[in-house]
């Protein structure tokens, strides 16, 4: 008789590694690039020329804060609390100090610019800014980059560091509506839309120094590799 025979056994599924992390690695890239080049953006021997080119300390800040947000969204990824009582309290409590804060630098506007000069709107002053998060974040972000070039009255290097600060805490902070999953997919979400900011600024400072150190000059090899370019070929 032939010998019983065993079905034969399906090998186990391979499961694939999901993406998550691969895309996190390159956004983590993405941000770590940008922030050595305004690092270098930001040296005296590049910094003067580079304002010429619109590359200025405003451009500059307005880079640091939206880096100092992004790091802060990739740690609130990690982790999100599914207590949305707290998460609402946290939200008003980092509203209400970003608020009080544009309220002083605004008070502080006013003194330097009397009520007919143009120059107020910089700071939206007799604007509504508490009437959404997207006005609120986006005047502040607005009102930190004027501040890195404007010297107001009475303001000091603690002031713009506390403004980053409350600034970067309300972007960050945010009320969880179903959970967990939900709000840290959100949190990813604004994240990855963060980096798409950065990196597009990021070029914008390369077109900047292509304009200013060509690359069919050789002289200009060096200063293309410290910002990270090709020393014999433009950008795309």
């Amino acid at each position: 008789m032939p010998e019983d025979t065993q079905p034969a056994v399906a090998p186990a599924p391979v499961k694939t590694r999901r993406r998550r992390s691969l895309l996190n690695q390159r956004h983590a890239a993405a941000l770590l690039l940008a922030g050595e080049i305004v690092g270098t953006a930001e040296k005296p021997a590049y910094a003067a020329a580079l304002a010429t080119e619109g590359i200025d300390a405003a451009f500059i800040a307005d880079i640091r804060v939206r880096l100092a947000v992004a790091a802060a969204l990739a740690a609130a990824a990690e982790g999100q609390t599914a207590d949305r009582k707290v998460a609402t309290q946290n939200e008003d409590a980092c509203r209400a100090d970003l608020l009080a804060l544009v309220s002083l630098v605004q008070s502080r506007a006013k003194r330097k610019y009397k009520a007919a000069d143009p120059l107020r709107a910089k700071y939206f002053v007799g604007h509504n800014l508490a009437i959404s998060r997207v006005t609120l974040e986006s005047a502040a972000q607005t009102i930190l980059a004027h501040l890195a070039t404007d010297a107001l009255p009475g303001m000091k290097p603690a002031d713009l560091v506390a403004f980053q600060k409350a600034l970067v805490a309300y972007a960050v902070v945010q009320t969880t509506q179903s959970g967990d999953q939900s709000d840290a997919t959100t949190v990813r979400a604004r994240y990855g839309d963060r980096v798409k900011e950065i990196s597009g600024l990021r070029r914008e400072i390369q077109y900047a120094v292509d304009a200013l150190w060509p690359a069919s000059r050789k002289g200009n090899a060096g200063i293309r590799i410290e910002f990270k370019l090709r020393p014999d070929r433009a950008s795309k």
